[in-house]
């Protein structure tokens, strides 16, 4: 297999919308874009670009340059159409997707991934976000990020092969989205510096500034969300995947701040501070977060207009504020984000976050521009859901939630679902085994 040319030629070569099947993935006869000479791009910020229509219409268009702008304009991107028709989408943790002793080869690892989309078929599923990115490591070959140990090797040796390349081929047929997810802080499950591979940019950093860019908190690792050297890291990151990869574009979800992160950003909160700054801790933490989201969106709409930058936050809007430091309000009212995909895992009995109540005040916060399908629970389906107070027997007294969710999301003209995760969809059996069969009969009818 074969890469794709960079997005500046990809309406020479394929359809990147990925609505409908496009040119097959690998007839190409580009390289991949190789960033080994340093992790800091080049800057485009006045490059134009040739852009297709992000719809289901395989007829070739011409360039839309009239739409073009030049990256960082303040309010001059145009958000891309998300999809025609329902939204439906579905998850893939990095462990749904790891190289282990069942799909160690690239034959069989094509095999399970077509597999997966042939159960997504009986649901009409129409997107998926891939974590390609799960720990400062790589799910594909990338000259910015070691490979990662869920590629069936240890931290930056070669992979066997491309799994981002797989899947894309494989989904490719079967229509549906890749869209690559990426984690941008969270670096390694553990304390240890030295587990990280020699060529892992936050060992490397670590080890010549301590806490400055990387930090060690509640017992994982995690970049220094005020770390400018970070921040380009990710957002160069993901140019690499819009320029590789046919992806329908780069999804984060909701790890910003480390939770109960006390004060390990101290001192650059206090050299902020020394330099002028007015804005509280928690202010200026959100300011991080949202600087480095910004960056991405525009990153994004750099390779092409018709890209998707999609952030999936969790479904608790003050808790977002408060505790992760992300601001869910300023992000939905557009030029953060094309589509916003709140994770409203609670049941409809649940005691303080109603799924319908929450829903309500999540669409209350949406620009027009910004889409916003629902992220919605499949997980939970049969278990107590511990935190829902006199609704926590929901899930394990009923097998239709999802499916009345679904009918509740369309009866008010929302934008369509997420479902978490893609494990889920391999029971059969149980609560969750009737949960599905109840999803999709009412989805096909």
């Amino acid at each position: 297999m074969k890469k794709v040319f960079p997005c500046i030629f990809v309406i020479l070569l394929f359809f990147s919308g990925c609505g409908k099947a496009a040119m097959p993935y690998g007839e190409t006869t580009q390289p991949l874009v190789d960033f080994t000479d340093g992790y800091i791009f080049n800057d485009t910020s006045t490059t134009e670009y040739g852009l297709l229509s992000f719809d289901n219409n395989t007829d070739e268009k011409e360039p839309d340059t009239a739409a073009t702008t030049s990256a960082g304009a303040e309010g001059q991107y145009v958000s891309a159409d998300v999809a025609d028709g329902e939204f439906r989408g579905v998850w893939l943790s990095y462990y749904e997707i790891d190289v282990d002793g069942s799909r160690d080869t690239e034959e069989e690892y094509a095999a399970y991934i077509d597999s997966l989309c042939r159960i997504f078929q009986q649901y009409g599923i129409t997107d998926a976000f891939v974590q390609v990115r799960p720990y400062a490591d790589a799910l594909y070959k990338s000259s910015v990020y070691p490979t990662s140990v869920y590629a069936g090797v240890k931290q930056g040796e070669e992979a066997p092969f491309d799994q981002l390349e797989v899947i894309c081929e494989v989904m490719g047929r079967y229509s549906v989205r890749v869209h690559a997810w990426v984690n941008p802080y969270r670096v390694h499950n553990g304390t240890d510096i030295n587990e990280l591979s020699l060529n892992n940019k936050a060992r490397q950093w670590y080890n010549e500034n301590s806490c400055e860019d990387v930090a060690v908190v509640g017992g994982m690792i995690y970049f220094n969300p005020a770390s400018e050297k970070a921040q380009k890291l990710v957002t160069e990151g993901a140019r690499e995947l819009l320029l590789n990869y046919p992806v329908a574009g780069i999804h984060i979800d909701d790890y910003f701040y480390p939770p109960d992160c006390g004060d390990f950003d101290k001192a650059q909160y206090e050299n902020y501070l020394s330099r002028g700054g007015s804005l509280s801790l928690d202010a200026w933490r959100r300011e991080n977060v949202n600087t480095l989201v910004k960056s991405l969106y525009e990153t994004v709409k750099q390779c092409a207009r018709d890209k998707v930058f999609s952030v999936s936050p969790a479904g608790n809007i003050s808790n977002n504020q408060t505790s992760l430091y992300a601001d869910v309000a300023l992000w939905c009212g557009g030029g953060y984000a094309d589509m916003i995909i709140p994770q409203i895992y609670f049941g409809f009995e649940h005691e303080t976050h109603g799924f319908s109540e929450c829903m309500a005040d999540w669409y209350a916060l949406k620009a027009d521009s910004v889409k916003m399908p629902v992220g919605l629970a499949l997980y939970k389906s049969g278990t107590e859901d511990s935190f829902a107070g006199t609704g926590k027997n929901e899930w394990q007294q009923s097998t239709d939630i999802i499916t009345r969710q679904v009918r509740h999301i369309r009866s008010v003209g929302g934008d369509g679902f997420a479902l978490f995760s893609t494990q889920h969809f391999l029971v059969n059996s149980g609560s969750v085994g009737e949960e599905l069969e109840n999803l999709k009969q009412y989805l096909n009818q």
